[in-house]
């Protein structure tokens, strides 16, 4: 038995490597914090024994850290189980990617301004999507192995 892969699919590795670079967007930016207050590595607290930083300037940095932070914890998983949702379903799988960069464009936008109750719903939004590509690649591979 062998998977086909569908010509879809190749829009889909398109929204895989989106949502990487939309992780290491967030990267950039702790980098850029750090480089513009000369922050070493690894500093992870915006904790500065001289008191570089101010309490506002620590508490952006620790903002912007805790977003990246947040991006790789999420996309470990639901990279991975999205690539696997595409091979079955690739066009209902390309959406859902859109929705889930979507969903975390507005995380962050909602995160920095502040707004902790609305990231809730934009954070329960990226679980349902990545439980779902789980379902999706299960029952995809069920269906050419158990039920082929």
């Amino acid at each position: 038995m062998s998977l086909a892969i569908s010509t879809e699919f190749g829009y889909c590795v398109i929204v895989a490597v989106a949502m990487a670079i939309q992780c290491k967007a967030r990267v950039m930016d702790v980098e850029a914090f750090r480089e513009r207050y000369n922050m070493p590595h690894p500093e992870s607290d915006g904790g500065q024994p001289e008191g570089q930083l101010s309490d506002e300037d620590r508490a952006r940095f620790n903002r912007i850290k805790h977003l990246r932070d947040s991006c790789h914890e999420h996309l470990i998983t639901a990279l991975p189980l999205f690539l696997l949702a595409a091979l079955f379903y690739p066009r209902l799988t390309i959406n859902q990617g859109v929705m889930y960069m979507l969903a975390h464009a507005a995380y962050n936008w909602f995160y920095t301004r502040g707004k902790l109750e609305a990231c809730k719903y934009c954070m329960l939004f990226i679980k349902v999507k990545t439980l779902m590509w789980a379902v999706l690649a299960m029952h995809g591979a069920a269906m050419v192995t158990i039920f082929a």
